[in-house]
């Protein structure tokens, strides 16, 4: 571990990490980098929040993206909300967030999940893993530019 982050762990910690240093104890140790040097932590919890938020909220599918690596940021970022001491999206929140984040070959999943439940023949899904899974069993639509010609695909996660 490099000076700085011992140093920062220290100012920080203090007795945790006096503690963890004496009892060589791995995951006390473990536990302090994880607090000190996880994503949005600076020192400044206010501002920290402020940027977790942020992040959280701006997460987006990129172009190209696998619905793996959408379903991987939006994790890693929960678990820097909670390693922060915040409250955390409940399951259904974020399965509801999930599918908002999905590009536009996704366009039509909100709607006809929508219909299928208000109509009672589906139940949304309960948590990202349930969105995750749906998501990656959606047959998208591609259409090509210029042409009238509609193609379909199942996705891949």
């Amino acid at each position: 571990m490099s000076e700085e982050s011992v140093e920062k762990i220290k100012e920080q910690l203090g007795d945790l990490w006096e503690q963890s240093e004496r009892d060589q104890d791995p995951v006390a140790l473990w536990k302090t980098i994880k607090v000190t040097h996880t994503a949005y932590n600076t020192g400044a919890l206010f501002f920290d929040q402020s940027s977790l938020n942020k992040g959280y909220n701006e997460i987006k599918m990129l172009r190209g993206e696998t619905l793996i690596s959408l379903k991987t940021r939006m994790t890693t970022a929960l678990k820097a909300t909670e390693s922060l001491g915040m409250i955390i999206p409940d399951d259904v929140q974020q399965a509801q967030d999930f599918i908002e984040k999905l590009d536009q070959r996704f366009r039509n999943l909100r709607s006809t999940l929508e219909n299928e439940v208000t109509m009672g023949r589906d139940t949304p899904p309960k948590n990202l893993l349930e969105a995750f899974r749906l998501a990656s069993k959606w047959k998208v639509e591609y259409t090509t530019p210029g042409c009238n010609v509609v193609t379909t695909f199942t996705t891949s996660a």
